[in-house]
């Protein structure tokens, strides 16, 4: 048996590189469990109040600090404050608007990465 805790006031977040340009951040995270589950978090000064977020992977999303208004393909924008999950199915193509600073938990299940 194995297991892995992740305890965000003792993490170490690492700046997450910008897909489009590894120069630039996209906020900065931790892995909890490598490739299944990780904090994430920006701030105004990590990340642009606005993104495009295509999720490559499925996800599921609790949000622990600030908020996230997610605007969907089909135009519809879901709202996730503190302590609301969602689901997302891989290949959804979004467009983020932050409220920070913003921190969540992110799980990939289908996964066996």
């Amino acid at each position: 048996m194995s297991y892995d805790i992740g305890r965000l006031s003792d993490t170490d977040f690492q700046p997450f590189p910008h897909p489009a340009d590894p120069s630039l951040s996209a906020g900065e995270f931790a892995w909890i469990r490598d490739g299944k589950a990780q904090f994430w978090r920006g701030t105004e000064d990590t990340m642009p109040k606005v993104a495009p977020y295509p999720f490559a992977r499925a996800e599921i999303i609790y949000v622990i600090e600030g908020a996230v208004d997610i605007e969907l393909p089909s135009g519809e924008t879901v709202h996730l404050g503190e302590g609301d999950v969602g689901a997302f199915d891989q290949h959804t193509d979004t467009t983020w608007t932050f409220t920070f600073p913003f921190t969540k938990l992110s799980v990939f299940p289908e996964d066996d990465a």
